[in-house]
């Protein structure tokens, strides 16, 4: 009949194909959306990490000398090599942390952290003068040295492409060293000990590259030459990884570390020479966004 308004079953009939449309059209877009996902690359620290984080093992070749003559009157100290003359340790497992986050495509921020302490001793077959204290010949010698090094940067990239970048970064070492020289000779007991924090700043040069969606490489090097404020020193900090991403955000890698420090110091409560050199493989995993 004309005018007559349509059945619940007509309408039913009617808006089941609309509907069944419908969730073919949202199931197709989940299947896109997932079949976007799964094949999108998963990358180790890479030019389009938001965020990433590293922790790991180090395996530290260590060589140390130590030069600290007597701040008030001049006198020259005996240079000591720990290793040589002091028997430590010239290889040590220790931990190793490092992280960064990327703002926009081109600059960054990063930062990382080691720290690297040892003991040792022995029986001095000469007179080793350190500072204002003389320890004699025969004298059983401890010695304790540590160093904390914090690296912070600020980086920019102006060659950047989703396979790779190279850029520029500028920051500091800020390396807290502490030594500790004991002995009993004759019932007495002499001591040297001081800790003393240096800030030492620096330039790099740093490069990412995906090799594909799986394996990329990684390398920095920062270098310093300064003389100022009584200090006067070089720095080389240098290392490359090799990563593969295990799972999207997941992933592990090796790497190599060789850091050499050079550095003198003329302060009014201490003059110092270090030559302080470590390097070796490290073996990380990685969480990045």
């Amino acid at each position: 009949m004309q005018g007559q308004l349509p059945t619940d079953a007509e309408r039913t009939a009617e808006s089941r194909p609309r509907r069944e449309g419908s969730r073919q059209r949202v199931g197709f877009g989940a299947r896109l959306l997932l079949a976007m996902l799964a094949a999108a690359p998963a990358h180790a620290e890479r030019p389009e990490d938001k965020a990433w984080l590293k922790a790991g093992v180090f395996r530290a070749s260590v060589d140390t000398s130590l030069k600290i003559d007597d701040s008030k009157l001049g006198i020259p100290g005996t240079r000591i090599d720990f290793e040589e003359d002091l028997g430590f340790r010239r290889h040590a497992w220790k931990p190793k942390v490092e992280g960064g986050v990327r703002f926009g495509k081109a600059f960054r921020v990063e930062a990382d952290y080691f720290s690297l302490g040892r003991s040792g001793g022995a029986a001095i077959d000469a007179e080793i003068r350190i500072d204002d204290t003389v320890f004699p010949v025969d004298a059983e010698l401890d010695a304790s040295f540590r160093t904390d090094v914090w690296r912070i940067a600020a980086g920019w990239s102006p060659l950047h492409s989703q396979k790779g970048e190279l850029g520029l970064s500028a920051g500091v070492h800020l390396t807290r060293a502490r030594y500790s020289f004991s002995a009993e000779v004759a019932g007495v007991e002499l001591s040297e000990a001081k800790s003393k924090t240096v800030p030492l700043p620096n330039v790099s040069l740093f490069g990412n590259y995906s090799i594909d969606g799986t394996w990329g490489l990684n390398g920095r090097v920062d270098l310093l030459s300064m003389k100022m404020g009584g200090y006067k020193g070089k720095l080389v900090d240098a290392q490359a990884t090799v990563s593969a991403r295990i799972h999207r955000h997941f992933g592990a890698g090796l790497g190599y570390r060789y850091v050499d420090y050079d550095l003198r110091v003329r302060k009014s409560d201490l003059r110092a020479e270090v030559d302080y050199r470590y390097h070796g493989p490290f073996a990380f995993a990685e969480l990045a966004f």
